[in-house]
């Protein structure tokens, strides 16, 4: 089966690193900060399409990939927020159990910006209630 959704994703920290050199996204000059106490805020918005691989009708575990187009909110100390066009991929298992879906998920993500682009990797698990 195929599905599609679209959600705003919970708000996520990022730790900056000292090799990582913040621009603010009007003069695009460097932003003097405090790297100890730094702090990038990010809200992903996507639309996300999902395809499970099923090829059996009595599989008990069920792979799917996925991906998804949308924008990154980013505020950061120092910094005016903003917007960036950002992309994600995601592989992950489902294991069905009546009406609920115990699943885990590995996404890899970019958020293309006129600086470095920002990109990473977050592995979740979690619930789903089928109604």
């Amino acid at each position: 089966s195929v599905y599609k959704d679209a959600y705003p994703s919970l708000k996520t920290s990022v730790t900056l690193n000292d090799d990582v050199t913040l621009f603010d996204p009007l003069t695009l000059e460097p932003v003097d900060l405090d790297i100890a106490s730094a702090n990038l805020d990010v809200l992903f918005i996507y639309a996300n399409s999902y395809a499970d691989l099923v090829w059996s009708e009595d599989q008990t575990l069920i792979p799917y990939i996925g991906g998804g187009l949308g924008v990154a909110i980013s505020d950061a100390t120092g910094v005016e927020s903003e917007a960036d066009f950002t992309t994600h991929t995601a592989l992950g298992l489902t294991l069905p159990v009546n009406q609920f879906d115990f699943y885990t998920e590995g996404r890899y993500f970019v958020v293309y910006n006129e600086g470095p682009n920002l990109d990473g990797f977050t592995l979740t698990a979690g619930l789903r209630w089928n109604f």
